[in-house]
């Protein structure tokens, strides 16, 4: 869905979102990088300050490629081996979530063996990007719903009561480009779940492992 064209050029409002994503992700760390949490880390300290344009623009790309890829083979049900030339049209749609996790591993473990980085070092500094990943799945739920992609089941499917609660906090919607049935707003759901309450849970976890110097390295991956 175009939000707006710059010299004749579109720009889609799920573009935006990632790009708010990246840009929230890149002020958080930074912000972290500037508090020195990590100084007796230097290249995890590095990556977030020096280095964390490296850091984000390897995470970009690692969303983007591994999230298309992700798309391309588990539910392009062999349309783009006749189409390849589709594969780069992402505008038009068309990312995983699971492909983009393993992006972000892949880019962020080519990084690893550039910097030879120790593999505490690697996990740790997972850890800190998997600390804001949920911000970034919060923006792109509401992309998502904004494209109105992965909608929810009919209401009318549901037990009586079970729709009425989903009815009474607003999480119905009609997806016009769908049909005109009212369905459960799987993406509002999924903003609140896998986007604000992860979220929270890992800032709780990251703030108690720094107060009381206890930092488990790998412990907020495994939360994730």
């Amino acid at each position: 869905m175009v939000a707006f064209e710059i010299f004749g050029w579109s720009i889609y409002r799920y573009g935006i979102f990632y790009a708010m994503a990246f840009a929230l992700g890149y002020i958080v760390l930074g912000w972290i990088g500037k508090r020195k949490i990590f100084e007796t880390m230097p290249k995890v300290q590095y990556f977030l300050t020096e280095g964390l344009e490296d850091l984000i623009l390897s995470i970009a790309l690692g969303v983007i490629v591994g999230g298309r890829l992700g798309h391309v083979l588990i539910y392009g049900e062999g349309y783009y081996f006749e189409h390849w030339r589709d594969i780069f049209k992402i505008w038009e749609g068309g990312m995983s979530f699971i492909g983009g996790i393993l992006g972000v591993v892949s880019s962020v473990g080519i990084l690893f063996w550039i910097k030879k980085l120790t593999w505490k070092d690697f996990l740790t500094l997972f850890d800190v990007i998997l600390l804001v990943v949920p911000l970034g799945i919060f923006l792109g739920r509401f992309g998502n719903f904004l494209n109105q992609e992965l909608y929810g089941i009919p209401v009318e499917g549901l037990p009586v009561w079970l729709g009425q609660i989903f009815r009474t906090f607003h999480l119905v919607h009609v997806y016009p480009k769908v049909d005109q049935i009212l369905r459960v707003n799987t993406n509002f759901l999924s903003m609140i779940f896998e986007g604000i309450m992860i979220f929270v849970a890992q800032v709780l976890v990251f703030v108690r492992q720094i107060k009381k110097k206890e930092r488990k390295v790998g412990l907020l991956a495994t939360n994730f």
